[in-house]
């Protein structure tokens, strides 16, 4: 009896021991003490502290950490918190997203978004970040196929008809791509980075509307160096040297360290043999860019050209000290050589 007796107690002590348990219920981590806090932060911080389940000031004290860089790991959590607490929440769900991302933290984020895009299939947002996603990570074929389903769903969704057209440009397929530029263009005239692309697709092509479309670009954005760069170096490939050079003069006014506009400046002098104002720009340019090899060799076949053996030599060695694969400069040497 006594033996039965124990074993009712122990069963009965289990019981209670279950029943009774505490259930803890997980909170936002507490940044009270973290002295590094802007002040809005802080006054979100004690909103949160005082009312853990708000889900508002705790979204509020998040947008806050994500404007600073050092605390961004804070902001990944809090957003986590957040989507955990509501899986179906398209805000925190995308924002933990976004966040995880830009953070380097891609296999996590794709996981993430995965699992919110199957617990919400119609949210275009989220298939929209999905084909952004593989676009960036060069899966095209995955990008094409959310990117048609956000379509699908919302067919003047701008974006996503954006990153279909630069995945099949960068499939290679011009036609395709062009055609939807040209479909943004008429939902949305002033979307310059279509404009720029139906401009660059048509330059590809040597034709001459290129410069129709690189013109309605700088209306929509005057100082889109894109554009201007574009242009520039299309009536370089036309030969219209002197509009390309007052382009890239341009784009140097507005932007005095753009290399590849200083290059082609000076490049375009050496073509035409003035070979002083050619070292002096190619020389402009190794002293922004000293380990630039392209100015150094460009330096040495100037002299080159005025047969000055000796410069030409020590400005190939240069470009050798710099980079010893540049097979130009020792080819250079080989010539002085003979």
């Amino acid at each position: 009896m006594l033996k039965l007796n124990l074993q009712l107690i122990l069963i009965f002590y289990l019981f209670c021991s279950i029943a009774c348990k505490k259930i803890v219920v997980e909170k936002p981590q507490d940044l009270s003490r973290d002295t590094t806090l802007s002040i809005p932060t802080q006054q979100w911080t004690k909103l949160v502290n005082k009312n853990p389940n708000n889900t508002s000031y705790l979204l509020e004290r998040a947008k806050s950490l994500v404007n600073n860089d050092q605390l961004i790991g804070l902001a990944v959590r809090d957003f986590q918190f957040l989507h955990k607490k509501e899986p179906e929440n398209s805000e925190f769900a995308l924002s933990y997203v976004k966040l995880l991302f830009d953070n380097k933290e891609v296999k996590e984020s794709m996981q993430v978004l995965n699992d919110y895009t199957k617990l919400n299939p119609k949210d275009v947002e989220a298939l929209f970040l999905q084909g952004k996603y593989h676009y960036y990570l060069t899966e095209f074929e995955d990008a094409i196929l959310y990117l048609n389903r956000a379509l699908n769903l919302k067919g003047t969704h701008v974006e996503s008809m954006f990153f279909l057209a630069n995945s099949y440009r960068d499939m290679r397929d011009s036609g395709q791509a062009l055609s939807l530029y040209k479909k943004i263009v008429e939902v949305d005239p002033a979307h310059y980075n279509s404009v720029v692309q139906i401009a660059n697709l048509y330059a590809y092509q040597k034709n001459p509307d290129a410069v129709d479309y690189y013109n309605m670009a700088l209306r929509l954005n005057e100082f889109g160096l894109d554009a201007l760069y574009g242009r520039a170096y299309f009536y370089q490939q036309m030969g219209y040297i002197e509009e390309a050079v007052k382009d890239y003069q341009q784009i140097v006014e507005i932007n005095p360290t753009h290399t590849q506009s200083i290059y082609n400046i000076a490049y375009l002098n050496f073509k035409k043999k003035s070979w002083n104002l050619a070292k002096s720009q190619f020389a402009k340019l190794a002293e922004l860019s000293p380990t630039y090899v392209p100015a150094w060799y460009m330096i040495g076949l100037c002299f080159e050209a005025e047969k000055n053996t000796r410069k030409a030599a020590d400005y190939y060695q240069k470009c050798l000290q710099l980079d010893a694969s540049f097979s130009k400069a020792q080819l250079g040497l080989t010539r002085l050589t003979k």
